[in-house]
């Protein structure tokens, strides 16, 4: 089938997937058509979309979260594949809504599906590269949110031929994003025991500084003591959004549900409009002190526990 790829937009890191792809001229299907000839943006892709189109929404389901509002709302026939926990915003109106939250990842959702397909949907290792890098980044590299599945999914990716030096080089950062990330967590604070909030003020409100707010509490949690990481990015425009993390021990998603936003249950976020850090910050502070003594009086409640 004619397929494309809607794209929110052409950030570093798009950049940096297309040269690598280019220097180790990967072909990434069987025709030989690379995967960056078909990624679109939404203005692109809208044209294209007829009331036979299938449009498949993958690791998100809220509206406010698609790379093309336009596109979605287009397209009359809709899947939905994710593996964050339902929210109430969900995209309604779908031919087939797969939501796993118990799966580490989207990307393990997706190998599991092709299993169901003929022998004729074979993997490329170019394919088979980015859902095991998909992975990788969700699990923090198989550290938190791991079953048997998914290193089942992880198996059958390196055998199809995934490259994990291919993934690490895609994974690295340059010395300048290094230093700006060190500068965040050295500033960091600890308000109350298992919780470290770093706060980044003045920032532009584009793709590198949620990356570096999501690289910062995915660091504070590997700090000793803590088991939750937030990092709060301050925009010029006067929006804010929290990265969270946890280590396992606390539902950060729940946490960010009640600030309007949402994630999985040791990764989410949210994004407010004309909000400081200090309007947000005792809020964020009760919220985990919370959860953190329902994780230590109800150790078997699942729901609170990740």
């Amino acid at each position: 089938k004619e397929t494309y790829i809607v794209s929110s937009e052409h950030n570093a890191y798009y950049k940096r997937i297309t040269e690598v792809l280019d220097n180790e001229n990967i072909i990434l299907s069987a025709n030989e058509t690379k995967y960056i000839d078909i990624m679109l943006s939404g203005a692109d892709a809208l044209p294209l979309v007829t009331n036979k189109s299938l449009l498949v929404i993958v690791d998100h389901h809220r509206e406010v979260l698609s790379a093309s509002k336009a596109v979605l709302q287009a397209a009359k026939n809709r899947i939905i594949i994710d593996h964050h926990r339902r929210a109430e915003d969900i995209i309604g109106d779908t031919t087939l809504l797969y939501l796993e939250p118990s799966s580490s990842s989207t990307s393990e959702l997706v190998t599991e599906l092709i299993g169901y397909f003929d022998d004729r949907l074979d993997i490329t290792p170019a394919e088979a590269t980015a859902l095991y890098a998909g992975i990788v980044l969700d699990t923090k590299n198989f550290n938190v949110q791991t079953g048997e599945r998914t290193f089942e999914a992880a198996a059958l990716l390196r055998r199809c031929g995934a490259n994990p030096n291919l993934i690490r080089q895609l994974f690295k950062d340059d010395l300048s994003f290094v230093q700006q990330k060190a500068k965040l967590i050295a500033g960091a604070k600890m308000p109350i025991p298992g919780l470290s909030v770093a706060v980044m003020r003045n920032a532009d409100n584009d793709t590198m500084s949620s990356v570096l707010a999501a690289q910062t509490a995915d660091t504070l949690i590997t700090i000793e003591s803590v088991a939750v990481g937030m990092a709060i990015v301050e925009y010029k425009d006067g929006s804010l959004s929290i990265s969270a993390r946890s280590d396992g021990s606390v539902n950060v998603q729940v946490i960010m549900e009640e600030l309007g936003g949402g994630g999985h249950q040791t990764v989410a976020g949210v994004q407010l409009a004309n909000k400081r850090a200090r309007d947000v910050e005792a809020q964020i502070i009760a919220l985990t002190k919370k959860q953190l003594e329902e994780c230590r009086t109800d150790e078997s409640n699942s729901f609170t526990r990740c």
